[in-house]
């Protein structure tokens, strides 16, 4: 059986940088983990509102620096919905007394060829109800008149509130899985609804683009 590893592995250090920025040792590196975790966890909850790509996390002593990388940075700012306001209040709860933290949001240059935003559009549809294969098939072209080579979506579940559980995957272009230096982006999101749990995996090949 063929042991599965992500398509990020090959991206970090060449064509993306580490989402996490610390050094530490012994029970401090236990900390900052356990840390980190909690704190991403906690944001992911706001992906289906603020549509966030990413987090990046560094540290320098007490300090910590958090960039959440979202598709809607300019609604997370803005002080009518006071979003930001919330999540920094809720971090300071969340993380050590000590820590100082400074929270900042930056804008996805191409959310359409951004995975992870992909995979939330697409579990928003499905979470509504909507038809699955009109939710991919929107989220495939956006991607394709954005740019990308390629794009394998992936959706599991009781699709339609079928009795029984199955399989559809979608593709366009090039998916080149096997070939390292290729820039392919992936995300996985799974989303509840009245039938149970739908899962998607998005893959889209962005090797003719740059993304910084």
């Amino acid at each position: 059986m063929g042991q599965k590893s992500s398509r990020l592995l090959f991206t970090v250090g060449s064509k993306k940088n580490w989402l996490a920025n610390w050094f530490a040792t012994g029970k401090e590196y236990v900390d900052f983990a356990v840390e980190d975790l909690k704190i991403r966890k906690f944001l992911s909850s706001y992906d289906f509102q603020c549509y966030i790509s990413s987090v990046k996390i560094s540290r320098a002593g007490e300090r910590l620096d958090i960039v959440i990388f979202s598709a809607k940075a300019s609604s997370i700012i803005s002080g009518k919905s006071d979003i930001l306001g919330g999540i920094n209040s809720a971090l300071l709860k969340l993380c050590s007394p000590n820590r100082k933290i400074s929270l900042s949001v930056k804008a996805v240059k191409k959310p359409e060829l951004d995975a992870n935003i992909a995979a939330i559009l697409i579990a928003s549809s499905v979470s509504m109800l909507k038809s699955y294969k009109k939710a991919v098939k929107h989220g495939m072209d956006s991607a394709m008149k954005g740019g990308a080579s390629g794009i394998k979506v992936t959706i599991s579940g009781r699709l339609n509130g079928a009795e029984i559980a199955r399989t559809e995957t979608f593709k366009q272009g090039s998916i080149p899985l096997h070939t390292i230096r290729a820039d392919i982006d992936y995300s996985y999101k799974a989303v509840k609804t009245k039938y149970g749990m739908i899962g998607i995996k998005v893959w889209i090949n962005r090797s003719n683009n740059v993304i910084i």
